[in-house]
């Protein structure tokens, strides 16, 4: 089990994000940034998972926790994919004019 907090929660129709972390899931969530900027520029497209769902607690990246009592947190956010994009693929997927 991860020893630090790293959780993601939507409200009901998934409009709302709220991120929860301490200061060791920052540090988590930095390193994993990083190397994706590490990729793209060296002009590659990466991508990352982080779950919190696995059946080995030790491969679970993310915490799945949420305030209690808090209406708007409703889902908690299994996977999170991270993609990076280089200027080329993001223009020929239309996430770029």
């Amino acid at each position: 089990m991860a020893d630090y907090l790293l959780s993601f929660v939507t409200d009901e129709k998934g409009n709302y994000l709220a991120v929860h972390v301490d200061l060791a899931g920052v540090e988590f969530l930095i390193e994993e940034l990083e190397g994706i900027r590490d990729q793209l520029r060296k002009d590659d497209c990466p991508h990352t998972h982080l779950f919190g769902y696995s059946d080995d607690p030790e491969q679970n990246e993310l915490t799945l926790t949420k305030l209690k009592n808090q209406r708007g947190e409703v889902n908690q956010v299994q996977q999170v994919k991270i993609y990076g994009w280089n200027e080329t693929w993001a223009k020929r997927h239309g996430l770029k004019p």
